[in-house]
């Protein structure tokens, strides 16, 4: 399997803006998406789904927050830094 699904071992798939600065256009949040990955969820008693989790993890922090992978969009670089310019 090619593109966004693919399974990356460990549990994490491929979403075409991981290691990438995205936004979570709900709550704003910016930081780089570091991975997807997918849990159980009951949204009924007796009715059990799987969601997509994506990981965000914002500039200067090592904790990674989880958000929907429905609400990503591509993020600007901060001032004074070009997306995709190492650290």
């Amino acid at each position: 399997m090619t593109g966004a699904g693919r399974n990356l071992g460990i549990g994490h798939e491929h979403h075409p803006l991981l290691h990438t600065l995205v936004r979570d256009a709900e709550t704003g949040l910016i930081g780089v998406l570091c991975g997807i990955t997918r849990h159980p969820a009951t949204v009924e008693p007796g009715t059990r789904i799987t969601v997509r989790r994506a990981w965000i993890k914002p500039p200067g922090s090592s904790r990674e927050i989880p958000v929907s992978t429905d609400r990503l969009e591509p993020a600007a670089a901060p001032p004074g830094r070009r997306e995709g310019a190492g650290a």
